[in-house]
């Protein structure tokens, strides 16, 4: 199976009128943020951190929504890994519709009831139809009675460096119900790969654009799209060289910096005004 993860950031932008009328702005209790942002998901192969496609949003739209808009760029049989945020009735029945695998980790209120253990120490569960769970429960239904998607449920403790404490608790839920398709060290060592993407958004955040904490340029909604296509376009050059580079090599392509490859482009670019717009 072809690993690969979906994630998401927001970006900071200038505050102008045409920006904050599309994007929104992000706020809590102490107010409104002080610059618009808008909402990017994306699909990254783990293997190579190259992306496979991106869908941005106003902010008021959540990483789901998005995410439908990406299925299209998966493959039949690939594995998806994604975090808390993405878990859904809806979601997984789309993504599962699509053919393909999923590897997602459940937020602790989540309802996970044990249907069945299984040899490995992993149990069957399901993830709730929420129509359905809204009207079995007002009439006092046990969850385990509650219909929904079937999918097996991998709980794994992560240790401190020393292996002294145990500083998190992971639950994942997968529809590769047979242990031996995908074990319980095979999936903790997939999720963890799946950190493979936010190093790709830190990569553009910080080696392309200059810093996290850089706005971006464009004073308008469809330049700022086209700024960020832009990074995206840069970013997955640099990826495909680099790829190509460690497979003349012999090497993996986790090994070659992706800093160096950046520099070693500019060192080449004589004049970047020379491109037309």
């Amino acid at each position: 199976m072809r690993l690969v993860a979906v994630d998401g950031m927001c970006l900071d932008l200038p505050d102008t009128a045409e920006n904050g009328a599309e994007f929104g702005y992000p706020g809590n209790g102490a107010g409104r943020g002080p610059f618009p942002q808008i909402r990017v998901v994306g699909l990254g192969e783990c293997g190579t951190r190259a992306v496979l496609g991106a869908a941005t949003s106003p902010l008021a739209t959540g990483e789901q929504p998005l995410t439908r808009q990406l299925l299209g760029r998966l493959r039949r049989g690939d594995l998806l890994a994604a975090g808390r945020n993405f878990l859904s009735h809806g979601l997984l029945a789309d993504v599962l519709a699509a053919g393909v695998h999923v590897l997602w980790r459940a937020k602790s209120d989540v309802d996970l009831p044990v249907l069945e253990v299984l040899t490995d120490g992993t149990w069957l569960s399901r993830i709730a139809d929420p129509a359905a769970s809204r009207r079995m429960r007002r009439k006092g239904a046990s969850p385990k009675d509650i219909p929904g998607i079937t999918v097996r449920v991998i709980e794994y403790p992560v240790t401190s460096e020393d292996g002294s404490e145990v500083s998190e608790t992971f639950t994942l839920v997968t529809d590769l119900l047979d242990p031996a398709l995908l074990s319980p060290g095979q999936a903790a060592a997939a999720y963890a790969s799946r950190w493979q993407l936010e190093t790709c958004f830190d990569e553009l955040e910080t080696s392309l654009r200059g810093g996290a904490a850089v706005v971006l340029r464009s004073k308008s909604p469809p330049m700022i799209r086209q700024e960020i296509y832009a990074m995206l376009c840069c970013y997955q050059a640099i990826r495909t060289l680099i790829s190509h580079a460690a497979s003349d090599a012999g090497i993996d392509p986790a090994r070659i910096s992706f800093t160096r490859a950046r520099d070693a482009v500019r060192s080449r670019i004589s004049d970047s005004g020379c491109f037309s717009p």
